[in-house]
């Protein structure tokens, strides 16, 4: 109720503190996309270097693709490739919200990022510089490892612990500035 200058007073502006902290603590909430699954970084890895490695390695190429186990070789690749495309598509529809871009500093996503793409030059260098069987071996392994590392970092924190952008475990976990006696 306004008081007499017209303002809400000291119990109208707590309560407005308090309902605006639970709002944001809401949208932090809601924006905070689950933890992955211990599964989810071994079994993307895993599939994508398998997929890589028959796509590209000599099993394929080395019978000019027209064998049918050339062509086997091809569709068991094509399918451990589309694996983890599928895996981020059903997580992502299963996400309330879609934050962009994903938590960390601009220096923390260009490492999550670059990562894999420095193993794809690389694994390019030793297509040139080894042939076919050694880049396709040094292409399967570097990818999964690239890709491992990336969404296993996913898990981690990102942003540091501020009173301004904490890592929060719950709508209702207890903030630095509450005692313990009120989570109790």
């Amino acid at each position: 109720m306004p008081n007499a200058s017209g303002g809400l007073g000291a119990l109208g502006a707590l309560g407005a503190r308090k309902a605006l902290e639970a709002a944001r603590r809401a949208r932090l909430t809601a924006n905070t996309p689950p933890p992955l699954p211990s599964w989810w970084a071994p079994v993307a890895a895993v599939t994508h270097g398998a997929g890589l490695g028959l796509l590209f390695g000599p099993l394929y190429h080395r019978q000019g693709g027209t064998t049918a186990s050339a062509t086997v070789a091809m569709i068991v690749a094509l399918v451990a490739l589309a694996v983890f495309p599928v895996m981020c598509a059903v997580r992502a529809s299963r996400m309330r919200v879609r934050s962009w871009p994903p938590p960390g500093t601009a220096r923390q996503r260009l490492l999550r990022e670059g990562v894999p793409v420095a193993a794809y030059g690389l694994s390019a260098l030793a297509f040139l510089a080894f042939g076919r069987p050694v880049g396709a071996v040094v292409l399967a392994v570097l990818a999964a490892a690239a890709l491992w590392w990336r969404e296993d970092r996913r898990n981690t924190p990102h942003t540091p612990h501020t009173p301004h952008t904490p890592h929060i475990a719950g709508p209702t976990a207890p903030r630095a500035t509450e005692s313990t006696e009120s989570a109790e």
